[in-house]
């Protein structure tokens, strides 16, 4: 993985992390077939339009994608997702920001000194990005079934205990499609774990909500985009699509 050039400001090596993940060093020996491959570049692909669309905002520079949006080289769809994807971004560096001075004082005060020159905002940041962007071809490399609308509503439903809560019905069927289906974001869970034992800070609490909405927002999004791309899976690097029976069969046995 390059390292971002010091004269980088905070904020530039953090958007210059984004375009790292997912993993070079980490995932491509893990990859057999083009169909991974495929998949590892259209991710490192997206990471890239995260970059500049970010850099764009920070410069105060023209939207480097609306053109293509326009040309219908990207959909509306994707287009609106790495907008929404980069305020996400936004809201998580500056949480980090927020957040990691005061965990590496306490690590520090607790006799954690090493532990402590690790707990920096950039390092924080960079966790949240490697395990969001890592995920997706991990999942790749075993077996796993994606069903589009049942990622669809778990989505939705997560957007909306975030904006207006749930009914018990709603937060249990969200409770078992998250054991179903969803993923584990450790990193993320450590944030929310920090947020809760600093909230004495109005500044930490008002930047939470901000990033919880920008979650939402892009929950919605993706639920959207799930809905549309319908039901697929990964078998050991063997690309599956899904049938209106719910069976899952290689996709390349529609051609």
């Amino acid at each position: 993985m390059l390292e971002p050039p010091d004269h980088f400001t905070p904020t530039e090596q953090a958007i210059f992390y984004v375009a790292q993940y997912p993993c070079e060093r980490c995932l491509l020996p893990q990859l057999s077939t083009t169909e991974q491959f495929s998949l590892f570049l259209r991710w490192r692909t997206a990471q890239s339009y995260i970059t500049c669309c970010w850099g764009a905002r920070v410069l105060g520079s023209e939207d480097p994608l609306y053109s293509k949006m326009k040309a219908k080289a990207i959909s509306r769809d994707f287009y609106d997702w790495v907008h929404l994807k980069v305020s996400y971004f936004e809201a998580l560096w500056v949480l980090c920001q927020l957040l990691s001075p005061r965990m590496a004082e306490e690590l520090s005060e607790l006799g954690h000194t090493e532990l402590s020159k690790l707990t920096t905002a950039l390092s924080l940041f960079r966790a949240n990005v490697i395990e969001g962007a890592n995920w997706p071809i991990e999942l790749s490399c075993g077996y796993v079934e994606i069903p589009g609308r049942k990622i669809d509503t778990a989505l939705k439903l997560q957007a909306k205990s975030i904006k207006k809560g749930l009914t018990q019905k709603e937060a249990l069927r969200l409770q078992r499609l998250s054991t179903e289906y969803g993923h584990k974001a450790v990193s993320l869970e450590l944030l929310i774990a920090m947020m809760a034992r600093y909230c004495d800070s109005k500044a930490v609490t008002a930047q939470f909500e901000h990033f919880m909405l920008a979650t939402a927002n892009l929950y919605e999004k993706e639920a959207t985009m799930a809905r549309k791309s319908g039901s697929y899976g990964w078998d050991n690097g063997v690309k599956l699509t899904g049938t209106e029976n719910g069976v899952y069969v290689p996709a390349i046995s529609e051609t």
